[in-house]
């Protein structure tokens, strides 16, 4: 009998065993990129609401005390520019005492959030620790300054 040219069964299969792990493999460092990536603009993110937050609290020329600033308001008020469709919520906290200005961010979006985050504690990893960005869950979260002494700007 003449052998005639192309793949066994075996051939074919062995083939394709190996196309679908590279594919496997492939997607799974695919997806893990795109979640760093979205993270990453997430903190971003974080830290353009604090800047907005120090903004509108020293344009509105408050003198001392604390304010909490939905981020409706801050964007209605043009101090958080987003151009794309809106999907964040959250809150940004400022105080001040004597020269001292601290700020704090609540924030979610349909993928993460991050408590009570301020420059010197905002993470991309950890626990379910203040300042740490981690995956959104269902648990309802408090992002209206968690409760704070502040005069409230909706």
């Amino acid at each position: 009998m003449e052998k005639k040219g192309g793949f066994t069964v075996l051939e074919s299969l062995i083939v394709s065993f190996i196309l679908i792990v590279v594919i496997l493999v492939g997607s799974f460092l695919v997806s893990n990129s795109l979640k760093s990536a979205r993270k990453e603009t997430f903190k971003r993110e974080v830290i353009r609401a604090m800047q907005a937050g120090v903004s509108a609290y020293q344009i509105e020329s408050v003198e001392e005390g604390s304010v909490c600033y939905s981020l409706k308001y801050l964007m209605d008020n043009n101090y958080f520019i987003y151009n794309m469709p809106f999907n964040y919520e959250g809150s940004v906290l400022v105080s001040k005492e004597g020269d001292v200005l601290t700020y704090y961010v609540w924030l979610e979006d349909e993928n993460f959030l991050v408590n009570k985050a301020s420059l010197a504690n905002l993470s991309l990893k950890g626990g379910n620790i203040d300042g740490v960005i981690r995956n959104r869950n269902k648990d309802n979260v408090s992002l209206d300054c968690d409760g704070a002494n502040a005069i409230l700007k909706q």
